[in-house]
């Protein structure tokens, strides 16, 4: 886990995770150990010495939910283990090319890229998408519409053929949708937040589909689940 951390620049402690941890667990030890008597000194009406342990109880308490918090704050900032295979590089130079699918075609007239062909032929107008909207946004137009439908009503259509079932979620998702799924904490300056309803927009259909069935438990014999839906 250290090297994962180092390999993927990451700022966390895990020798103060691991502390906590060792806290957490010895707070809850604690706690039900006073529960138990609590339970006990109720039964024998011991009152005075219930209504002490009532209130270590919730001393002890207080310090677990922080130590709680914080150590799953943590949690959540700990890398996805890297396979031993990986070779981890210091940047994208020393990237090793593993190899080559195909060849690079030669033309004999001047080629174009697909933006100057789309302008060419009034399937896309970046000029009046950056004037609705801000940089890098387009719109489509004519056969352009057209094309990006039939591309996506044709890998849409693909998926289900092989057994995706197809989903329409939604569009705005809790805070926990993108926890669950490992967006945040980290991405949250990349997403856009409705604060007024303490919702936030997803970045594509993968999140609403992943978070489809969170917090329920699922028979090994309903698995695997394979969904798909398109998503702006």
């Amino acid at each position: 886990v250290k090297q994962a951390i180092q390999a993927k620049n990451r700022v966390l402690d895990l020798d103060l995770l691991l502390s906590l941890d060792d806290k957490r667990k010895h707070l809850q030890g604690m706690i039900d150990q006073l529960k138990f008597d609590q339970k006990k000194a109720g039964q024998e009406r011991n009152i005075d010495l219930a209504t002490s342990l009532k209130d270590q109880i919730s001393s002890y308490q207080k310090e677990y939910d922080d130590v709680l918090s914080e150590y799953n704050f943590l949690m959540l900032q700990v890398p996805q283990v890297i396979h031993p295979e990986v070779v981890v590089w210091k940047d994208e130079t020393q990237n090793v090319e593993v190899r080559k699918e195909g060849s690079v075609p030669q033309f004999d007239f001047p080629f174009q890229d697909h933006m100057a062909l789309m302008e060419k032929n009034k399937m896309l107008d970046v000029e009046r998408g950056v004037k609705l909207s801000w940089a890098r946004s387009y719109v489509l137009t004519g056969d352009g519409a057209l094309l990006e439908q039939a591309v996506l009503q044709y890998a849409f259509q693909k998926m289900v053929k092989k057994g995706f079932t197809p989903m329409n979620v939604p569009y705005m998702v809790d805070t926990s949708c993108l926890v669950g799924t490992g967006y945040f904490p980290g991405g949250e300056e990349d997403a856009y937040c409705m604060e007024r309803d303490d919702k936030w927009l997803i970045a594509t259909a993968e999140i609403p589909l992943t978070a489809y069935h969170r917090d329920e438990i699922l028979e090994l014999s309903d698995l695997p689940k394979t969904f798909v839906w398109l998503s702006p």
